[in-house]
């Protein structure tokens, strides 16, 4: 984990990655094993070793996500803590990375519709409608840009972050298919 000064920048997430990763090597240390439960809520890390939590990093405020395009296994995340500081967070999976975001991504999308729905009903009960209700926003940025648009993919590219959340028609290149699950658990 390392704090950064913004919420949202790819260069940066992945400099910050890369800067991790070093650190751990000239460590010379095993990484922590650890096990990583998404549920609707919320992202809990695990020891996998203790069963103890290290984290529990609210859905809603997780900013951005990114792919290391070095590393198929590896991916980061920005966590936005209570107190206004921006952590990011980097993982490597014993599986390929894409699976553990597309989760996180399929998460995204049905707290969103969620969200919708309940803002829908709340507009039904109200005899007047505002424009700016219309605008969903997670710490002041549209949904949308966590991920690119919010639709469901079916395939992937994995060479670039900005790839893999594009419209499946936008690139043919090296495209595999994955399936995703509501529950992912990697140890």
């Amino acid at each position: 984990m390392e704090d950064l000064s913004i919420d949202r920048d790819e260069k940066i997430c992945l400099d910050s990655m890369f800067k991790l990763k070093a650190v751990v090597r000239a460590r010379g240390k095993h990484k922590q094993r650890i096990e990583l439960n998404i549920t609707m809520s919320a992202l809990k890390v695990i020891d996998d070793a203790t069963k103890a939590q290290i984290a529990i990093h609210e859905i809603e405020r997780i900013s951005f996500v990114v792919i290391d395009p070095r590393d198929l296994h590896a991916f980061g995340y920005i966590y936005n803590t209570s107190d206004g500081r921006h952590q990011f967070w980097a993982i490597r999976t014993e599986r390929v990375a894409t699976v553990t975001v597309l989760a996180l991504k399929e998460v995204f999308e049905l707290a969103f519709e969620q969200y919708r729905n309940a803002e829908k009903a709340e507009l039904l009960n109200e005899s007047t409608v505002t424009s700016s209700q219309s605008d969903v926003s997670v710490n002041g940025s549209p949904l949308k840009d966590l991920f690119g648009e919010l639709s469901t993919v079916t395939t992937i590219t994995t060479t670039t972050t900005q790839d893999l959340f594009s419209s499946p028609s936008s690139s043919n290149k090296n495209k595999q298919q994955i399936q995703t699950e509501k529950q992912v658990s990697i140890n």
